[in-house]
């Protein structure tokens, strides 16, 4: 539930249409941030490509690398690593994200 919370107030900065519109946005600067929480790699193989060659940063919630094998995980997109971590720590701080499989719907 407090990650629900959190999540809620970060909607502003969210946009809700196609991933590669999101990540397009994000690897050319028009965007700072774009948070996934379903990972279906047609989404997000070539978007996270990407960005990671336009410098940007992408890892899961818990920080670990994006995997194609993970379509529940969450997905943190930024311009940079720095960016990263203030996202992450404003939407993640204090929780152990290690133990989530899936964020419910």
């Amino acid at each position: 539930d407090h990650i629900r919370e959190r999540m809620e107030r970060f909607q502003s900065w969210m946009t809700v249409g196609a991933a590669a519109h999101e990540y397009t946005r994000v690897a050319s600067g028009v965007s700072d941030v774009a948070v996934y929480s379903r990972l279906k790699p047609w989404d997000h193989l070539p978007g996270s490509l990407m960005v990671a060659e336009a410098g940007g940063y992408i890892a899961k919630w818990d920080g670990t690398p994006y995997s194609l094998a993970d379509s529940y995980a969450g997905l943190i997109v930024t311009n940079s690593k720095d960016s990263w971590d203030a996202v992450h720590h404003m939407l993640f701080d204090g929780f152990d994200l290690t133990t989530f499989k899936r964020l419910s719907a």
